[in-house]
């Protein structure tokens, strides 16, 4: 697992029955995923990676964009797969485009399906700097992003899936 060049693991997720482990973290150049290789549209990119628990890849996911991605909390619920990190210019999960609509780092939160395809999702700008340090889903399915934020922001909901 991994490249040449730096990459990191910065965060995990198991699912309830404990048969999948969830691995979001960041890389530069290409990096290998078992049999699979992704390589960095530019500057660092992201991925999310599912694992069974012996070990085998199951899928990994690419966040790739001109600027730097980062992928920094995942949870697991009911409702599939809850991702959300950086990004600081136009990025995609596979044709889901993230496209900041002021100038400065964002947010993205994801929801994805069992199989890592998007379902649902959510943009945060910020005119200078946003930091999601943390995740959470509550009982009720609201998810809840903790972190930190400085300048302007806006919000702004994409393929938003009711449940």
């Amino acid at each position: 697992l991994g490249g040449t060049q730096a990459d990191k693991a910065e965060c995990l997720a198991f699912d309830a029955a404990n048969s999948r482990v969830y691995v979001g973290g960041i890389f530069n150049g290409t990096a290998s995923f078992g049999p699979t290789n992704l390589t960095a549209v530019a500057g660092t990119d992201a991925f999310v990676a599912c694992f069974s628990t012996a070990g085998v890849l199951q899928w990994v996911r690419q966040i790739g964009g001109g600027g730097q991605e980062d992928v920094t909390a995942i949870q697991v619920s009911s409702a599939g797969l809850h991702v959300t990190g950086t990004y600081t210019q136009t990025a995609a999960w596979g044709s889901t485009t993230f496209t900041p609509v002021i100038s400065g780092e964002s947010l993205f939160l994801i929801r994805a399906d069992a199989a890592g395809t998007v379902s649902s999702g959510l943009y945060f700008n910020s005119t200078q700097s946003v930091q999601p340090d943390s995740l959470a889903i509550l009982s009720n399915g609201t998810t809840v992003i903790g972190g930190r934020f400085a300048g302007k922001a806006k919000a702004l909901w994409v393929a938003l899936v009711h449940e």
